[in-house]
């Protein structure tokens, strides 16, 4: 670990984050530089929406009221409220909702706002002490602003794909990466019974589902990608392993801190899967909501329509 020096870097945020704790609410954002990447911490943001000059609630709220040079799109003047946490300014949304009380910007998230103020879609530069920490540049309460420069050559996107068995048995686990435009990994994991010799790009295992897992981690930590993309990745292949870790008592870590990889089912059926401070894109999903229409899903179907 390395100590704290003042050090400027630009690069691309890929993931954020905010949690409440007793002092207050902290941002969290993670992204990648030509240096490698790096962490930015905000411990001094209060979370806050708007509401009318003239609204007041009949209740005792804990929070700081200013007044602001900011309308609504009507005209009316409005006030800011300040919050220690997210969950406060949740609850006092709710309060204000059921006296009849109409708030502004009381449903975007703190991460998004903090973005959003600053111009910040995708490049960053940042400005502040740093420390190197386990390969990691961590940043408190830096100078952030907006930087257009392209930097999307700087990631490293791994492509990930498993085999498995009607009996849900997992047989295999391949993993490409390509960097600046080269493939840079290219491995399989693969049980075998015929006792085969392993290579640089293929590693057997003679019955072990927990070996050949256990080892596909390592390199996975190793490797450290920034994007994770796959065919149903999300919907299948990062499910089963998931489920797959719980039954032989593995945790994947697979975050950028060690972070376990953590798969749910929302209320509407969908799956998430979440690796902190990664991007997970799923090849459907990414074409479903680019409003691609076939008649089917199936990677055939769609390497047809699309490749040919």
């Amino acid at each position: 670990m390395a100590s704290n020096s003042l050090k400027k870097i630009q690069g691309i945020i890929l993931a954020r984050n905010y949690k409440d704790h007793p002092q207050g609410m902290v941002l969290s954002f993670i992204g990648k530089s030509e240096e490698g990447p790096f962490e930015l911490i905000f411990d001094d943001q209060k979370p806050l929406f708007f509401i009318g000059r003239d609204s007041s609630s009949k209740q005792n709220i804990a929070c700081e009221r200013k007044e602001l040079s900011l309308k609504t799109l009507l005209g009316k003047d409005v006030d800011g409220l300040y919050f220690k946490t997210q969950r406060e300014l949740e609850c006092t949304r709710q309060i204000l909702k059921e006296e009849g009380i109409r708030t502004y910007e009381s449903d975007i998230r703190p991460d998004d706002r903090f973005l959003m103020e600053r111009f910040i879609n995708l490049g960053v530069e940042v400005l502040g002490e740093a420390e190197l920490s386990d390969g990691m540049w961590c940043f408190r309460n830096p100078q952030v602003r907006t930087l257009l420069k392209d930097r999307s050559h700087d990631l490293s996107i791994a492509s990930l794909d498993i085999e498995t068995g009607q009996d849900g048995s997992l047989y295999s686990i391949a993993l490409a990466v390509e960097e600046q435009g080269k493939l840079s990994f290219q491995r399989v994991w693969m049980l075998d019974s015929q006792g085969r010799s392993s290579s640089n790009d293929l590693i057997c295992f003679e019955k072990s589902e927990k070996s050949l897992l256990e080892s596909f981690s390592l390199a996975w930590q190793k490797i450290n990608p920034d994007f994770l993309i796959g065919w149903n990745v999300i919907g299948f292949d990062l499910f089963f392993l998931f489920e797959k870790a719980k039954s032989l008592s593995i945790d994947l870590l697979w975050g950028r801190h060690g972070e376990k990889l953590d798969c749910f089912e929302t209320t509407s059926g969908r799956r998430i899967a979440r690796i902190a401070g990664r991007v997970v894109i799923d090849g459907i999903w990414a074409l479903k909501t680019n409003y691609f229409s076939f008649s089917n899903f199936k990677l055939e179907t769609v390497a047809q329509e699309l490749l040919g």
